[in-house]
């Protein structure tokens, strides 16, 4: 995925990772509304600064919800993240989950977007920006460690060196690689899961995965990537609306319902106004819609969450972009009873379900416009949207017909 750099800057608020991640809210007892810290949500008085101490104050008291009125609350100011051409309005910390009421709408102001800076060939203005390290890549750069040869669908892995299970314990965050990404230099690397410990035998070398293995390796690697994860986050019944609605990275448990992320792609100014989902372990999306702003143009490609994304589920989702699609060695994904409109630029965008163990089941696909005014091809369902995947991509069917 080409908008997430493989450097480890740190520009965010984070916290501390626990090693036994809770619900998406830590603490069940802690509800904040945002007007306790200051927002108006009177849309016009900037409320990104008391908005950010709501998330923060509910964070600081070990998770829980913070809350928005039925009202527009304007966010007229940025912040810088991790890299230079990358900016954001709010950062939801673990163990948060901000939720809305009918009418919330997190309205991204002029001022809410930072100018195109000097040097760049595009800016990223993310509306809510999720992840301990939003914008770059922090999995690839952790320590790892050789493992004996996995196979797919087994629930633990083998250290080379059995001592070297010491440094994984139960309930940490783990992502197994093909190769060290140290030796190879890839960007976007391939992986059989990401997923928690469930147990650590430091004499055999065996760890336990909570979740089965999707890809076979002959030599993998075994890292480490808790204290890179954001985790047990959730957003609920909200309009977002600006350049770049959604940029999330690198996060465990996230859930999404009944949201409307809405891109204003008539901004320009070299805004990328795609939302950015990136290895998304355990991903419930449900009841949300995808769209852009009235009056946009759909030359918009947006990408169901890849990077090694894992166990997400789809369902009761209204998509409409230019085209959708995943792939990046992801693994695990449901859809069910979603809604997908093509609005066609012509460029021969399609849904393409790139991915291993894939299941389309119950959902309706629709085209608007003429597939391939540009581009002398077209579909509208593939199985990828790049030939390198090609090892890495399977079982992908409908399951009331068996078809794949």
């Amino acid at each position: 995925m080409r908008l997430i750099r493989h450097v480890v800057l740190v520009g965010l608020v984070s916290l501390n990772i626990t090693f036994a991640f809770q619900g998406a809210s830590g603490s069940a007892a802690t509800m904040i509304s945002v007007a306790t810290y200051g927002a108006k949500c009177d849309g016009t008085t900037d409320d990104t600064a008391a908005i950010q101490a709501a998330l923060n104050a509910t964070a600081a008291a070990g998770g829980g919800t913070v809350t928005l009125p039925g009202a527009t609350c304007l966010l007229n100011s940025s912040n810088p993240s991790g890299h230079p051409w990358d900016f954001y309005n709010l950062h939801i910390p673990s163990g948060v989950t901000l939720q809305g009421m009918t009418g919330s709408r997190l309205l991204q102001g002029p001022n809410g977007r930072h100018a195109m800076v000097s040097g760049a060939t595009y800016v990223q203005n993310s509306v809510l920006a999720v992840g301990n390290n939003y914008q770059v890549v922090a999995y690839n750069s952790a320590t790892f460690y050789a493992l004996n040869a996995i196979t797919a669908a087994n629930n633990s892995v083998t250290l080379s060196t059995a001592g070297d299970a010491s440094h994984f314990g139960v309930g940490d965050v783990i992502s197994v690689y093909e190769t060290n990404p140290a030796v190879s230099h890839c960007d976007v690397c391939a992986t059989s899961i990401v997923t928690k410990v469930t147990s650590s035998n430091s004499s055999t070398g065996v760890v336990g995965l909570a979740d089965p293995l999707v890809r076979t390796m002959p030599t993998p690697f075994i890292a480490n990537q808790t204290s890179n994860t954001a985790h047990d986050i959730a957003v609920s019944n909200l309009i977002v609306q600006g350049a770049q609605p959604l940029s999330i990275n690198e996060t465990y448990n996230w859930t999404s319902t009944n949201t409307q992320y809405l891109a204003d792609t008539t901004i320009g100014g070299g805004n990328l106004d795609v939302n950015i989902m990136n290895t998304i372990q355990h991903g419930t999306w449900t009841g949300n819609t995808i769209d852009i702003v009235p009056g946009g143009t759909y030359t918009w490609h947006q990408e169901w969450p890849q990077r090694n994304s894992y166990n997400n589920t789809w369902s009761g989702n209204t998509i409409r972009a230019a085209a959708f699609g995943g792939g990046e060695y992801a693994g695990n994904f449901t859809f069910t009873g979603n809604h997908f409109y093509l609005e066609v630029d012509g460029t021969g965008g399609n849904l393409a379900l790139g991915g291993m163990n894939v299941d389309f089941d119950s959902n309706d696909v629709h085209t608007v416009g003429n597939q391939t005014a540009v581009a002398p091809w077209g579909s509208i369902i593939s199985d990828m949207n790049a030939p390198s995947y090609i090892p890495y991509i399977g079982n992908i069917h409908d399951p009331p017909t068996g078809r794949a």
